[in-house]
């Protein structure tokens, strides 16, 4: 409501304005939910992604991480990128994912993870901006091989550790895989214990 509609209001009817505000204030009274990462289903794989862009280093980085139902780390992969914009990178980091999943790792069950709600949508309506459009395709392309696939939204903190993994690549050259549970760095691996042992988040939306 723009605030000459406001004013008018206030000026016809003190009352009536007291009770607009009421109700707009019900409206956006924030609520607690509890955010933890979950495993997939038994033969299923789960990959998440993140891309992360540092504006004022001008660098960017994307990540992915792919964990059984056990919640043990397949591997986990992350290479420092020249991508201009966050959803770019993170559509990268997508399809990297899913392609080492299926071409690498041989997954027919995928679930793939982000926390950008944008990014989740383009791969499910196959919709995006004309730049993007050919990652978009190969993405879906990939899912469609598989015999069940799904992709879906997570509050960041359920993602916290391919953002780990995203921001690190950002900021050193070259690219990385951590295969299994061997040799990953000791932050990262904090992360994934966390995630193991079911650490729940608190989060006002």
């Amino acid at each position: 409501m723009q605030e000459a509609e406001i004013t008018g209001v206030t000026k016809a009817s003190p009352k009536l304005a007291g009770d607009i505000w009421a109700l707009h204030s019900a409206h956006t009274t924030s609520r607690t939910v509890l955010i933890s990462w979950m495993p997939p289903s038994p033969g299923f794989l789960e990959v998440n992604f993140d891309g992360s862009v540092d504006d004022e280093e001008r660098c960017s980085g994307v990540g992915f991480a792919i964990r059984d139902h056990d919640s043990k780390l397949v591997a986990a992969h992350g290479r420092r990128t020249f991508d201009s914009t966050v959803v770019c990178t993170e559509l990268r980091a997508a399809w990297e994912g899913i392609y080492y999943a299926r071409r690498t790792l041989g997954a027919d069950h995928i679930i793939l993870e982000c926390d950008s709600a944008t990014v989740v949508e383009w791969i499910q309506r196959q919709g995006c901006t004309a730049e993007d459009r050919l990652l978009i395709h190969e993405i879906c392309r990939l899912m469609e091989e598989c015999d069940s696939h799904q992709a879906s939204h997570v509050f960041r903190e359920a993602n916290e550790a391919v953002d780990w993994v995203a921001s690190y690549t950002a900021h050193h050259s070259g690219g990385f895989v951590w295969v299994g549970s061997g040799s990953i760095p000791g932050p990262l691996c904090s992360v994934l214990f966390s995630n193991f042992v079911d650490c729940i988040h608190i989060r006002s939306v």
